[in-house]
């Protein structure tokens, strides 16, 4: 018996030094296939009570990562009467190996009392991830409340974007391009953006240079300075799919300032 283990050793051996192709194969086969689940996440919420304080429909968004199947990160519950948008929930949790659909489960910090679990599945559609899920409350002000938790990992939106910036009521248009690029989660699970716009037809300002930007989910808020001096804002709502990011925008000051209206951007 031992004369054979010691064969077979040497016989691995020889086949993963000295066999590079094989024993990358051999590696690769050997080694779990996690969901490529670090980034941005949107997350929609279904609550299935019909009253009480989160009844309805709820959004969040934020930062997860998963290393070697334990999942971490930080979320942000946009729309809900027991969270503040501005409050960090830290989240961990565990996901399974898996090359199309991989077992979830996400548990957050007690918040005022309250703890969130969820627990669903994974799955890789190809282009995207989707999370399907179901979640309950524990504790405090939602405590009680349970539903349906579905998600998509939103992709960045480092890119450029043209569309038109029209005014209401006048419906004038202006042409706009938008040159966004998407930084690192912070440790409060927000992704800070950068970058310039070019407007065309404007007899206020022809450029703008982004001095504060924030994408949490997929929503989208960005100030913008002038190149007249003033201040313009942007808040948009990243579509899945196509990318585009449909919105509003305002100035705010210099000339020009209370012009408002809608505008979509949209990317080759």
């Amino acid at each position: 018996m031992r004369v054979f283990q010691t064969l077979f050793a040497t016989f691995l051996l020889t086949l993963l030094t000295g066999c590079g192709g094989a024993a990358s194969s051999l590696i690769a086969a050997l080694t779990p296939s996690y969901p490529a689940m670090t980034g941005n996440w949107t997350l929609a919420g279904t609550s299935q009570l019909t009253s009480g304080n989160i009844a309805g429909a709820w959004l969040a968004g934020g930062s997860l990562k998963n290393v070697k199947g334990a999942v971490s990160g930080t979320l942000h519950i946009l729309t809900s009467s027991c969270f503040l948008p501005t409050l960090d929930v830290p989240v961990t949790g565990t996901v399974s190996a898996g090359d199309v659909t991989s077992d979830i489960s996400l548990v957050s910090s007690s918040l005022s009392g309250q703890v969130i679990t969820a627990t669903g599945t994974v799955v890789n559609a190809g282009s995207t991830l989707a999370l399907n899920a179901t979640y309950t409350v524990a504790g405090g002000c939602a405590g009680g409340d349970k539903g349906t938790l579905v998600g998509t990992l939103v992709p960045s939106i480092t890119n450029a974007y043209t569309g038109a910036f029209v005014s209401r009521p006048s419906a004038v248009s202006m042409p706009v391009t938008m040159a966004l690029t998407q930084g690192a989660a912070d440790s409060d699970g927000y992704f800070a953006v950068t970058g310039t716009a070019t407007f065309t037809g404007s007899s206020c300002y022809s450029t703008g240079t982004v001095t504060g930007g924030v994408l949490v989910g997929n929503t989208l808020g960005v100030f913008f300075a002038t190149d007249n001096g003033g201040q313009l804002e942007f808040s948009g709502t990243v579509t899945p799919g196509t990318g585009a990011i449909p919105g509003f925008y305002v100035v705010s000051s210099g000339a020009c300032a209370g012009d408002h209206g809608t505008v979509t951007l949209t990317h080759p």
